[in-house]
């Protein structure tokens, strides 16, 4: 097999790209959670984790999450919920909650607008609150048989606000 040297003029774009990548941390992702075209009527999941070390070290850990998802033919609403905190010899170390309400309003089997609001704190990174709402429209390009890959566009706005602690 022969190899060809990569030509720069095809690896910039790509490698300039990668350098100015910057992420998103504003926004909790929750695509992954609505690909797969859900069950009609409610559904929902709760978690619950607990944990506890002694020694040494004493740990404690605890986790709440929950979904709750409501779909009609013609919208779908869910509420994401997660709480995590944690100590390590009486002192915590973890203290994060995250809340996201959507509406969906399917408009065609790839045509829908949408709603959403969301509220985050995050103790251990000083955010003390951070909220957002917003919506826009959005458009199925592309979904796979399995409903497990799916190209999708949108537009959209939101209003953030933040409080972070000095």
């Amino acid at each position: 097999m022969i190899r060809r040297p990569l030509k720069w003029r095809r690896a910039a774009p790509c490698v300039l790209f990668l350098l100015f990548i910057q992420p998103a941390v504003a926004i909790v992702n929750v695509e992954d959670l609505r690909i797969k075209a859900p069950e009609p009527g409610f559904s929902g999941k709760l978690a619950f984790a607990a944990s506890g070390q002694t020694g040494n070290t004493d740990k404690s850990a605890a986790s709440v999450g929950a979904r709750v998802q409501w779909h009609r033919e013609s919208a779908t609403d869910f509420i994401v919920f997660n709480y995590d905190s944690s100590k390590t010899d009486g002192v915590r170390n973890t203290k994060k909650g995250f809340l996201h309400a959507r509406h969906i309003g399917r408009l065609t089997d790839r045509r829908a607008w949408e709603a959403f609001g969301q509220v985050e704190e995050n103790e251990f990174t000083r955010l003390s609150s951070r909220s957002l709402v917003g919506g826009g429209a959005r458009l199925t390009l592309l979904k796979g048989e399995d409903d497990k890959v799916a190209l999708i566009t949108g537009l959209g706005a939101f209003y953030s606000r933040e409080r972070v602690e000095p």
